[in-house]
């Protein structure tokens, strides 16, 4: 997936940005709500997950709508050693491209490692951005929040 250069508003720049598929996780765009869907499968990767933010900050469907995404980490796999360093150095530029919005992490239920680290997320997103977020064990759930 390509996104072309796209400036939005005097307030941002734009950017030159292509993607392809093996550089983000799976992206949905519900073009009529504007929530992002994005699935997480294989191992946890910081970086990734860096780029498919940017990724969906950059889709107008998605910038035009409610900007609420939902994150869905069961059963990712989680590296012994994750780059906790990764997920610091990609914090600068989303604070600055980050949207007020809602964020819904989904992790599987007795999942203390998922938990634990979506919940590192939820604190890291909620401090430096002005999106709420919050941590559930289903999607149905995540949604009724995300439509409240």
């Amino acid at each position: 997936m390509i996104f072309p250069r796209l400036g939005f508003d005097d307030h941002t720049q734009a950017v030159d940005f292509p993607m392809t598929d093996d550089q983000i996780f799976p992206v949905t765009i519900d073009e009529v709500k504007g929530r992002a869907i994005v699935r997480i499968s294989g191992t946890l990767d910081a970086a990734r997950i860096g780029r498919t933010f940017l990724a969906i900050t950059l889709n107008p469907a998605w910038y035009r709508g409610e900007r609420s995404i939902v994150w869905q980490l069961q059963g990712a796999r989680i590296p012994e050693a994750f780059e906790f360093g990764a997920v610091l150095r990609n914090a600068e530029a989303v604070k600055h491209l980050s949207r007020p919005g809602r964020s819904a992490i989904v992790v599987t239920e007795g999942s203390p490692a998922e938990k634990v680290l979506a919940q590192f997320y939820r604190d890291l997103g909620e401090t430096l951005t002005p999106r709420r977020l919050r941590v559930f064990t289903s999607l149905p759930e995540a949604e009724a929040w995300l439509d409240s």
